[in-house]
């Protein structure tokens, strides 16, 4: 990515912002584009068709222009053919750079375009009748060959997690359910368990 927006390995930068709203950005402080790219921002989100149409205004060669145009387009057929290239396979929108080279789209509004990176929830996996002081989440660590067909995937929070050393602090927040769980008063009343995710916290 830094090679595609010619930054330098070490580069750092300071955003400013010309709009009064907030924003999930580090704003009027030094950052490493490292940190930037790593913990503020989604870079797996596949690419909408807005932004598609976006990239198209930056593109300087006429056949990538028109493709990306069709894309972006609003005809039944050319919908299609997003969902069938771009959404199903999840084509990210930095996979879209990489595919037309002609696009020139500057950093900072590739930036804009990224959606804020999203909190990764993880259920509990132990008991406070164990240690009330104490708790664990089991994680499972997502990676393979993207769907994209363009190189692997890592999960964002999962590979994070698996390569923190122990002691380190981690970011975190507990929060209670909306729907209150309750195992039965009775120890012995038959439970059906779908753990749709890890599948082993209650």
């Amino acid at each position: 990515m830094r090679a595609r927006f010619q930054l330098p390995d070490d580069a750092s930068l300071r955003i400013r912002s010309n709009l009064p709203a907030k924003s999930h950005l580090p704003l009027d402080q030094p950052v490493s584009i490292e940190s930037l790219l790593s913990d503020y921002v989604e870079l797996q989100d596949p690419a909408t068709r807005p932004q598609i149409h976006l990239l198209a205004t930056f593109t300087t060669c006429p056949p990538e222009h028109e493709q990306l145009l069709s894309l972006a387009s609003d005809d039944p057929e050319h919908v299609a053919r997003y969902r069938e290239v771009i959404l199903t396979p999840r084509v990210s929108l930095l996979d879209v750079l990489e595919t037309y080279p002609s696009c020139a789209l500057p950093f900072n509004i590739f930036l804009e375009m990224l959606s804020p990176l999203r909190p990764r929830y993880y259920s509990i996996s132990s008991s406070a009748l164990a240690d009330p002081r104490h708790c664990t989440a089991t994680v499972g660590v997502v990676e393979g060959p993207a769907r994209s067909g363009r190189g692997l995937y890592h999960g964002a929070c999962a590979c994070y997690l698996a390569t923190t050393e122990a002691g380190a602090t981690v970011s975190a927040l507990i929060q209670a359910p909306s729907t209150p769980f309750r195992p039965p008063a009775e120890p012995l009343t038959p439970v059906i368990m779908v753990g749709p995710g890890t599948g082993v916290a209650p």
